[in-house]
């Protein structure tokens, strides 16, 4: 198996939270993947994360590679709101440079990431965003997600009764 492109650590000393990013591959485009925000993410699991994103990406031809990035820390944390404008600003040069494309993930929200593209002055790479787009009222973004499937499961029942 390739290594990563890219494996960056955050440390809280230094950027005000620990955490990392993990860009395996971005041969088709930027690498794309979610922003998971646990009190126990780690390397390993990003790494293997990221990778499932490229062959997800390239499965369905999307002009995106693959990546994963995980903040330690609880999502209902008192910090949250700071943890993750320390991530934008940890990570806002990739974003503008188009090499990393932040999405929702465990822990976070559309909203969340939503607010990391304006903090870092990219909210022009929102305007076409699966972000902004809903189907049903549910957001894009989540309906590629295992939390997609289980609303997908839940309303199939309700209209198959």
């Amino acid at each position: 198996m390739l290594e990563p492109e890219a494996v960056i650590h955050f440390e809280n000393s230094k950027h005000g939270f620990d955490g990392g990013l993990v860009i395996d591959n971005t041969l088709l485009g930027p690498g794309s993947g979610g922003v998971r925000i646990l009190p126990d993410v780690n390397e390993v699991e990003l790494k293997i994360l990221a990778k499932a994103m490229t062959r997800k990406n390239a499965f369905f031809n999307l002009p995106a590679g693959g990546a994963k990035a995980g903040i330690i820390c609880h999502p209902q944390s008192r910090n949250r709101d700071k943890v993750i404008s320390a991530f934008g600003a940890a990570v806002s040069d990739m974003i503008r440079r188009f090499r990393y494309v932040p999405s929702p993930d465990m822990g976070s929200t559309e909203s969340d990431i939503i607010g990391i593209y304006r903090q870092v002055g990219a909210e022009s790479l929102l305007r076409n965003s699966i972000l902004l787009k809903t189907l049903n009222g549910i957001p894009l973004a989540r309906l590629s997600t295992a939390e997609g499937v289980v609303e997908a499961v839940i309303a199939t029942v309700q209209i198959a009764n």
